[in-house]
């Protein structure tokens, strides 16, 4: 790789770059329906049910893995070159408002269908937050665990933007990988645990490395890097076998083992731009119903299989949740992702706007070879009329 490549920035790279990268989109679903078919269909204490189906979608959670490894790579790349009002700006419209509607979603469902497992006021209260475990509060759906790890690798970037460490990322991804490694210490305080995300943080890091290496290039530090946390992210994988899968045999290893990776060579495919082109409408409406379809579908599909009672054939039960569930991810997907989001962060930006006092247009140096930014857009695109796109969050 030459010098100037090893430069090269997000606002460097020609415009068609800065697309979505569909092939995230479909692995982003992948992901949200084996966590699906595995909350439905996982069921230890009655093993006869959907024939072997369980011997497969047992391994379901590992999903959730997968998803941090995709935001280790998605929200490092959207973080580059933005302000840290925008940074937040893009987070908090992403987020929260199809949250809020999942959580007001379940919790009516729950009202009208199964009182006895609707949350008290005070705990759907608080789940607005994204952090009630933190607040001493009972998750709505127990899904939304991981959206408070999530927070916690984007407070991480957003301490980047703030100290503008973005030119030096791979290094300070460097220390938090030396901190995960120290974390198996037992002896480590708690505090060191929670700030580098232990055991997840590996999935993280791994990810911002494959995008540091889809945009500047393989090389040896991040290679390193790569082994390091897959190493880290089996013993994670492992570990948590007991809590999803209920049994730790020699099998199981293997096939959790197995599917990282998997799973790291298919990225390593990503980074390395050994993927053709992903072209059609299907990619982005699949990566749009992701989030709903993950945050509505555990407490809202397990309604519909209890309402249809026992004495329902079980692959029916499942078809009519997954039914339920995919037409409202699909409402979601319409009126929230595609409507109210974009309105929401158009009205922050707008918002944030009016708050900073008059003053003229500067240029602000975003990267480590100083890309200047006018008004957001990389300067000499801006005389082409291109602005560059941000990527699926």
């Amino acid at each position: 790789m030459t010098a100037a490549a090893a430069r090269t920035t997000p606002a460097t790279l020609p415009a068609r770059q800065h697309d979505r990268l569909p092939v995230l989109d479909v692995l982003r679903f992948i992901a949200a329906l084996s966590v699906v078919i595995y909350h439905m269909t996982f069921r230890p204490q009655e093993s006869a049910l959907f024939g072997g189906l369980q011997a497969v979608s047992k391994y379901g959670y590992l999903g959730v893995d997968l998803f941090f490894i995709i935001s280790g790579f998605v929200i490092l790349w959207s973080a580059m070159g933005r302000t840290v009002p925008a940074y937040l700006i893009s987070r908090v419209a992403r987020l929260f408002p199809s949250f809020w509607v999942a959580i007001l979603v379940t919790s009516a469902t729950m009202l009208a269908l199964r009182p006895e497992r609707l949350q008290p006021l005070r705990d759907i209260i608080v789940n607005f937050t994204m952090v009630p475990g933190y607040l001493g509060a009972s998750y709505v759906d127990g899904v939304y665990w991981t959206l408070a790890i999530e927070l916690k690798f984007y407070f991480l970037v957003l301490l980047c933007l703030v100290f503008r460490q973005t030119a030096r990322v791979q290094t300070w991804l460097w220390v938090w990988l030396a901190l995960t490694v120290a974390c198996h210490i037992p002896a480590m305080p708690h505090a060191l645990r929670a700030l580098v995300i232990f055991p997840y943080g590996a999935y993280f890091i791994a990810g911002s490395m494959f995008f540091l290496t889809w945009r500047d290039g393989p090389s040896i530090g991040r290679a390193a890097a790569l082994v390091i946390c897959l190493a880290l992210a089996g013993a994670a994988a492992l570990g948590d076998r007991a809590g999803f899968m209920h049994s730790e045999t020699v099998e199981s290893a293997t096939v959790v083992l197995g599917f990282l990776v998997v799973a790291f060579a298919v990225f390593g495919a990503i980074a390395l731009r050994k993927f053709g082109e992903l072209k059609g409408r299907v990619w982005f409406v699949l990566g749009t119903l992701t989030y709903p379809l993950y945050l509505i579908h555990n407490e809202v599909g397990k309604v519909v299989i209890h309402l249809l009672g026992p004495g329902v054939n079980e692959w029916l039960g499942l078809a009519a949740a997954l039914v339920v569930v995919g037409a409202v991810s699909w409402s979601m997907a319409a009126l929230v992702e595609r409507r109210a989001s974009p309105r929401l962060r158009r009205w922050l930006t707008q918002l944030h706007a009016r708050m900073l006092p008059a003053r003229r247009p500067q240029v602000v140096a975003v990267s480590a070879d100083s890309v200047s930014i006018h008004q957001g857009v990389p300067r000499g695109l801006s005389k082409r009329g291109i602005k560059p796109q941000p990527p699926s969050e």
